[in-house]
C-alpha cells in the first residue's frame, strides 16, 4: 500500500504544479516539494492516521479453531522406530518474496549511487580554497539581507573547470571556479543572487529529499519525474529571485549563456545555476515579461500546505483498510508453550481457488505475505498433534497471531472372530518401559507416544458387529470414559469395554510431561465359517 500511497501524493503533486503553470515558479516548487515531502511520510502516515472505509469495516482476526482429529500411529517413536521424514517443501513459488529483495536491491543501488554523490561533494569541499576576493563580500551581505538569510555562507573557489554549486543547510557552501575573483560585477552580481536564492529556499534540502525518495522507489517513474521537475522549477524561481533584484532579463541571460558554455559537464548532488538540459527554457521564461515572477506568500504556502497534509491523511487512511496486500505471520506451539518447528500451514481462498503454503522455521515461526483482502481458511498440520482449521479475514493491515495444537487421538482397530482362542492379557517386555522421557531436555516441542504395556482381546459376544467407541487415555496409562458412537449392542459394547478396561499404556508425554489424549477403539465382531464337512470316503474303503 505505501506503493500507492507515494504514488499517490506525486501523482497529486504533479498535476498541481501543472494546473499552476500560469502561478509563479516558486509556488509550483513549493507545491512539489511539499508533495514529495508528504509522499516521503506517506508510509508513516499509513501506521498513525484515523481509518475510514468506503464499505462495511473487517478486522484481521484468527478465529478459534476445530482440531481435525490426526491418528497418532502407535509404533511411533517407539525404540528403534525409523523417523519420520519432514514434510516436503511447498511448491508454490511466492511473487511478493520474489520482488521484495529485488526492490530491495535496487534500492540500495540507487541510494549508493546518491551516497557516492554526497562523497564527491565533500571531496570537492576538502579540495577547494576560500574564495579570495573582499569585493565579493559587500554583495554577500547585501542580498542575505534582501533574501533575510542569517547563516553562515562560505565562498570556497576550486579549479578552473569546476562547476558553480550550492549545498549545505545550516551552513551554505558556493562553490566557483577559478578565477571568479576576476569576474565582473554583473556576473557576480547574477551568480550570488541565483545561489543566495537556493539557500534562502533551502533548495538543497528539497532536492535531497526528492532524490531519496526517487531511490527508494526507483522502480516507480513518477518519483524521477517529480524529481526533475523540482529541480527545473528551482531554477526558475531562483532565476525569477535574480530579476526581482534589478538585473536586467537580457544581461542575465547573456551571463547564464557564458556560464553554462564554461561549465564542465559533473553531476553532483547539489543545486548548480548553468544546467545545459534546461538552458534554453530558462532563457526563453528570462526574457518573457508577462510571467508570474512573484514569490510564495506565507498565505498560499500554508494553504497548499495544509491540502497536500490533510490528502495524505486521508489517502494513508483509506489505504489503511483497502490495502491490497498484506501478511500474517505467527508462531505454531503446543498446549505449553514450546515451539513446534517444521509445522505445515495452508491459506485457502475457496472463492478465488487461491491456495498459500508455508512451513513453519525451527522456532515455530511462520509468515505468509502477499495475501489480498479475502477470507481464509487455515490449516495447519504436524504429525503427532490434530490438524488445526480457523478462518482467517484479511482486511488490507498485517496480522500476528499464534496458534496452539493439541496432541492428536490415538486408534485402535480390532477384529475378533467367533470360535477363537481364549483371550489372555499379554504383557510387553520391561524395555518398553524407559525409566526416563526423552523430551525432558527439549527446546522445542516433544512427544512420547504412548506404547501399550497390556493387552486384552475382547471376547466375542455371539453376535456380528461393529462397535466403535470414543475414550481418553489418560495419563496414567489406563483407558477411561468410553463412550458409544452410534447405536450399539450392549453384548458387544460390555465385551469390548471389558477388555480395554485391562489395558495399559506408557502414557502419553508432552515436553515430558504426562497428558491425556483421545483414544478411539473399533472392533470388528465377526463370525467364522463352520467349517466345511469331511469329503465322503473313497469307494472300497
Amino acid at each position: 500500500m505505501a506503493v500507492i500511497s507515494v504514488s499517490l501524493m506525486l501523482l497529486v503533486g504533479l498535476a498541481a504544479a501543472a494546473f499552476l503553470r500560469s502561478a509563479s515558479a516558486a509556488l509550483r516548487h513549493y507545491v512539489l516539494a511539499a508533495a514529495i515531502a508528504c509522499a516521503a511520510a506517506a508510509p508513516l502516515a499509513a501506521r498513525i492516521a484515523p481509518r475510514w472505509e468506503l464499505t462495511g469495516s473487517s478486522r484481521v482476526a484468527l478465529a478459534p479453531g476445530v482440531g481435525h482429529i490426526v491418528a497418532i500411529d502407535a509404533t511411533e517413536d517407539a525404540p528403534g522406530a525409523p523417523a519420520r521424514p519432514d514434510p516436503p517443501p511447498p511448491s508454490r513459488v511466492d511473487i511478493a518474496a520474489l520482488i521484495m529483495p529485488l526492490w530491495y536491491a535496487g534500492a540500495a543501488v540507487a541510494l549508493l549511487a546518491l551516497g557516492v554523490g554526497l562523497v564527491r561533494l565533500e571531496r570537492v569541499r576538502r579540495r577547494a580554497a576560500p574564495l579570495a576576493a573582499p569585493h565579493w563580500n559587500p554583495v554577500v551581505e547585501r542580498l542575505c539581507r534582501r533574501y533575510g538569510i542569517t547563516r553562515p555562507i562560505d565562498l570556497l573557489e576550486g579549479d578552473e573547470r569546476a562547476p558553480i554549486v550550492t549545498w549545505g543547510v545550516s551552513r551554505a557552501r558556493i562553490l566557483v571556479p577559478a578565477g571568479a575573483a576576476r569576474w565582473p560585477e554583473r556576473r557576480v552580481e547574477a551568480v550570488l543572487a541565483h545561489e543566495l536564492a537556493h539557500v534562502q529556499r533551502l533548495d538543497w534540502l528539497a532536492q535531497m529529499l526528492a532524490e531519496s525518495v526517487a531511490a527508494l522507489y526507483w522502480f516507480n517513474p513518477l518519483a524521477w519525474i517529480a524529481a526533475r521537475r523540482l529541480r527545473q522549477e528551482s531554477e526558475h524561481a531562483c532565476d525569477d529571485a535574480v530579476l526581482a533584484t534589478g538585473v536586467a532579463g537580457v544581461d542575465y541571460a547573456t551571463e547564464l549563456l557564458a556560464l553554462t558554455r564554461a561549465a564542465r559537464r559533473s553531476w553532483l548532488p547539489a543545486a548548480a545555476i548553468a544546467r545545459p538540459s534546461s538552458l534554453e527554457r530558462r532563457v526563453r521564461a528570462m526574457l518573457n515579461t508577462d510571467l508570474n515572477r512573484r514569490p510564495t506568500t506565507r498565505t498560499a504556502a500554508t494553504l497548499a500546505l495544509a491540502a497536500l497534509v490533510a490528502l495524505t491523511i486521508s489517502i494513508s487512511g483509506y489505504g489503511v483498510a483497502a490495502q491490497t496486500f498484506s501478511s500474517f505471520s505467527g508462531a505454531v506451539q503446543d498446549q505449553f508453550g514450546k515451539p513446534i518447528p517444521g509445522a505445515s500451514l495452508t491459506l485457502t481462498d475457496a472463492a478465488k481457488q487461491a491456495k498459500y503454503e508455508v512451513k513453519a522455521d525451527a522456532s515455530g515461526q511462520f509468515e505468509f505475505i502477499g495475501l489480498a483482502p479475502a477470507t481464509y481458511t487455515l490449516d495447519v498440520s504436524v504429525p503427532g498433534f490434530m490438524t488445526f482449521r480457523a478462518s482467517l479475514t484479511t482486511d488490507g493491515r498485517d496480522a500476528h497471531d499464534t496458534v496452539n495444537l493439541a496432541v492428536g487421538s490415538i486408534e485402535e482397530t480390532l477384529n475378533v472372530t467367533s470360535g477363537g482362542p481364549a483371550p489372555i492379557i499379554r504383557s510387553a517386555p520391561a524395555s518398553a518401559q524407559p525409566p526416563k522421557s526423552r523430551c525432558d531436555a527439549a527446546v522445542t516441542s516433544c512427544i512420547d507416544v504412548p506404547v501399550k504395556l497390556r493387552d486384552l482381546r475382547p471376547v466375542h459376544p455371539g453376535v456380528d458387529g461393529k462397535v466403535v467407541l470414543k475414550g481418553t487415555l489418560a495419563s496414567d496409562g489406563t483407558v477411561r470414559d468410553l463412550e458409544p458412537i452410534g447405536a450399539v449392542d450392549q453384548a458387544q459394547y460390555a465385551a469390548v469395554v471389558t477388555a480395554v478396561r485391562e489395558w495399559r499404556y506408557r502414557p502419553t508425554r508432552l515436553d515430558g510431561i504426562p497428558i491425556d489424549i483421545p483414544v478411539t477403539v473399533t472392533t470388528n465382531f465377526i463370525a467364522m465359517p463352520p467349517p466345511p464337512p469331511p469329503p465322503p470316503p473313497a469307494p472300497g474303503e
